[in-house]
């Protein structure tokens, strides 16, 4: 309980989970993932991502942001994990007014 206690504490202190800005997921066109301007993800990289997030109290907004040359199915793979997942918050896309 004391982990989970500090590893929240630290994600908030450094911003990485912040409650007050919803997550930005940049789905890329060559199937990876990247949480604002972090690293690249693959696909099993960000099932251990939602993992993490599930263990939150309180679990931030994603905002996601496809890249206008990714394919619908890989759009829909990450989407699709979220959904097994029980993500519980508000997702949402931004970005596709301009495609």
């Amino acid at each position: 309980m004391n982990c989970l206690l500090v590893l929240s504490f630290v994600l908030f202190a450094t911003g990485a989970y912040a409650q007050s800005a919803p997550l930005q997921l940049h789905v890329l066109a060559d199937g990876h993932v990247r949480f604002g301007d972090g690293p690249e993800l693959d696909r099993k990289q960000w099932q251990a991502e939602i993992k993490k997030l599930m263990q939150l109290k309180t679990r931030p907004d994603l905002r996601i942001l496809p890249d206008r040359k990714a394919p619908f199915d890989v759009v829909a793979e990450f989407l699709r994990d979220l959904q097994h997942s029980d993500y519980g918050p508000h997702i949402g896309f931004t970005g596709i007014d301009s495609h």
